[in-house]
């Protein structure tokens, strides 16, 4: 954890001074990056909350993800994790949302996207981002290098927007 502590206090700098917010809804990380975010004292100044929805009907009913979105893409997509993103911002008000779905393993996955693939959502402000990972590690590794990687990839699209 103490790893990923440069990156949750670059987050916690910037949105402190720009006086905003950053909520989760975590799949594959289990809100894990939830409670990285959390580990920095102060942070009920910018992060808002956090949502895990690891089932198809709780992203749908937590996170207003559309059934048919799942259906057409899988769970495990770009547009899945957006919807993830935008929709955890709209629900906690967020200025901005970070989003994890994928398969960790060791089971689960398809031929289309195998144990390791995990996409990231970013909602910064109006604008939604979607990044996509193929890892191949034990589960432990790799929802610690999927948290780390979705909170680099946040600081790094915040600096390029802004």
């Amino acid at each position: 954890m103490y790893s990923l502590q440069p990156l949750v206090a670059q987050i916690a700098t910037l949105l402190r001074s720009h006086r905003e917010s950053i909520a989760t809804a975590e799949s594959c990380t289990g809100g894990r990056l939830a409670s990285y975010l959390t580990s920095l004292s102060g942070a009920s100044l910018w992060f808002k909350s956090g949502v895990i929805a690891y089932s198809e009907e709780q992203k749908s009913r937590l996170l207003g993800v559309d059934p048919a979105l799942i259906d057409r893409y899988g769970v495990v997509s770009a547009e899945v994790a957006c919807a993830m993103a935008r929709g955890v911002q709209k629900t906690l008000q967020s200025t901005h949302a970070l989003s994890t779905t994928g398969y960790a393993g060791p089971s689960g996955g398809s031929s289309g996207a195998p144990i390791g693939t995990v996409w990231i959502g970013i909602a910064l402000g109006e604008k939604l981002f979607a990044y996509h990972l193929a890892l191949r590690m034990p589960r432990p590794q790799l929802v610690e290098s999927v948290c780390k990687e979705a909170l680099r990839l946040f600081i790094q699209q915040y600096k390029s927007t802004n």
